[in-house]
């Protein structure tokens, strides 16, 4: 389902009715924006877990299983 809306001078964007019941998306129901390559994906807030790229961007020391187990527990003997 494709839809069109136009951004108000106030910044605001109206969701076509029938994207909204299609969606689910009532009145007081929070949404989240999300840039991605594409565009901006529109989503229920905390309606699903954060996505794996979502998490990996507050992660920031990456580092392998073996290397975080030995930094938690100490080198085993």
């Amino acid at each position: 389902m494709k839809s069109e809306s136009v951004i108000s001078e106030r910044g605001q964007v109206t969701l076509p009715k029938k994207l909204r019941e299609h969606l689910g998306l009532a009145p007081g129901v929070k949404v989240t924006f999300v840039p991605s390559p594409q565009g901006i994906l529109i989503r229920k807030s905390g309606s699903r877990a954060a996505s794996l790229r979502e998490v990996f961007g507050i992660i920031k020391d990456r580092v392998g299983t073996d290397a975080y187990l030995r930094r938690t527990r100490g080198k085993v003997e």
